[in-house]
C-alpha cells in the first residue's frame, strides 16, 4: 500500500515524524503556495493505485499503518475516513455515511482508480470558483453525483494538532476528534506538542 502526505515546507519537521512511524512515505510538497493545485498533485501522483493520503499537521496513534491495512483489507472498495469529530461517531461508532456528508481529509485511504477519477472530475469544477481550498467537499460532490457512500472508522486513527491552519488562520486550533486514543508521541518535533498528548 502507497502512502501519500500533502505537505507545506513550514511542516517538514512533522513530515519528518510521520516518515518515523509510515514507512517509505511519499511527500508531495506544495509548489504554489495553494492548497488545490497541491492536492490535484497528490491526485496525479496516485495515478490509479489504491493510495491513503494523510496531511501533514496530524498526530498518529500508535500502530498506525498496521491497523490502517487491517481496515483497509474489510473495505477495499470503499473509501474510508480514518479521522472524523461528529456526534454520532461517540453514539453509533464505525459506519457506512452518505457521500455529501464527506469532510475532512486528514487521513484518507482511496480504493484503485479512484484519485484518477476525482482528478478529472476537479478540472475546471466550478465549486473551486466559490471555495478554491475546499477539495474534501469536492469529493462529496463526487461521491454525491455518483451515488457512493464512505466508511468512516471509528475510533480516529489520527487526530489534528493544534496548529493555527494555513488555509484559514480564523479557524479554530482546537479541532481534535473525541474518539482519538493511542497517540504516538515519538518523533513530535515539539516539547508544547508532546505535553498536549501526554496528559
Amino acid at each position: 500500500m502507497r502512502f501519500l502526505c500533502q505537505a507545506i515546507q513550514t511542516r517538514a519537521h512533522i513530515v519528518e515524524y510521520l516518515r518515523r512511524h509510515i514507512p517509505g512515505l511519499e511527500v508531495v510538497w506544495d509548489q504554489h503556495r495553494s492548497a488545490r493545485l497541491t492536492w490535484l498533485s497528490v491526485l496525479e501522483a496516485a495515478g490509479s493505485d489504491a493510495v491513503v493520503v494523510v496531511e501533514d499537521d496530524i498526530i498518529l496513534c500508535k500502530g498506525f499503518c498496521k491497523t490502517v491495512l487491517q481496515i483497509i483489507s474489510t473495505h477495499p472498495m470503499d473509501l474510508i475516513q480514518f479521522h472524523s469529530r461528529v456526534k454520532d461517531d461517540l453514539a453509533i461508532g464505525s459506519r457506512y455515511r452518505s457521500g455529501k456528508s464527506f469532510c475532512g481529509n486528514l487521513a484518507v485511504y482511496f480504493p484503485a482508480g479512484m484519485s484518477k477519477a476525482l482528478l478529472e472530475f476537479s478540472k475546471d469544477h466550478p465549486r473551486w470558483q466559490t471555495d478554491p481550498t475546499g477539495y474534501d467537499l469536492l469529493m462529496g460532490d463526487y461521491m454525491q453525483l455518483h451515488k457512493l457512500r464512505y466508511w468512516n472508522h471509528v475510533p480516529s486513527l489520527c487526530d489534528h494538532l493544534p496548529l493555527v491552519s494555513e488555509i484559514d488562520r480564523k479557524r479554530s486550533r482546537f479541532r481534535q476528534s473525541a474518539t482519538f486514543q493511542q497517540p504516538e508521541i515519538d518523533g513530535l518535533p515539539s516539547g508544547v506538542l508532546i505535553r498536549e498528548y501526554s496528559r
